[in-house]
């Protein structure tokens, strides 16, 4: 790559940086933040100073690092729940896409806001129940804390996601979020 198309990719990288609205992060393998857009400041209320330095559970608490330590991606997209520095939270996306600089590994995290899909759960036939379970996925909530939050079985939890995904005619997890946040169900 000559020098000029190395100058045009930093120029472009860094438009893009500036323009999008989704949260850009870079973090380490320790899962601390050592770089941030200015649309993070958007997202979340924290300026780049308060974030930089520290670990990306201050913007999303579930984050696990063992998500950086899997040997077989190199991008992961998960739902996610994001808490803005008011302590209110949003249903979010977050895609991870690993890096090195001079051999040492780093992570691009895209964190979007998906809070803006607000849910009018009536449009799809879903029992009440159904409807909670939906809820807590699209939140980013697991099986497992789904069961002990509705303090039901994590098999009918199961059946509860299996039903609500047929009935959007998708087959997994992150196209039934993606379904019901496009048509506006949660």
């Amino acid at each position: 790559m000559t020098t000029l198309q190395s100058l045009t990719c930093r120029n472009a990288l860094q438009y893009l940086c500036s323009t999008t609205s989704d949260a850009l992060c870079i973090i380490d393998e320790a899962g601390i933040i050592r770089s941030v857009n200015h649309a993070s400041e958007n997202i979340f209320g924290y300026r780049q100073e308060q974030v930089i330095g520290q670990s990306l559970t201050v913007l999303v608490p579930a984050f696990d690092t063992s998500l950086l330590r899997d040997d077989d991606h190199t991008s992961l997209t998960h739902m996610v729940t994001g808490v803005h520095e008011t302590g209110n939270t949003f249903a979010g996306e977050m895609f991870i896409s690993t890096f090195m600089i001079e051999e040492m590994p780093y992570h691009l995290v895209i964190l979007r806001d998906l809070s803006s899909h607000v849910i009018a759960v009536d449009t799809v036939d879903l029992s009440p129940r159904q409807q909670q379970v939906l809820k807590l996925v699209v939140e980013g909530y697991t099986s497992r804390e789904i069961a002990e939050q509705l303090i039901i079985s994590i098999k009918t939890v199961e059946t509860h996601r299996a039903n609500i995904m047929q009935k959007f005619g998708v087959r997994n997890v992150s196209s039934l979020v993606r379904a019901a946040l496009e048509m506006a169900i949660v």
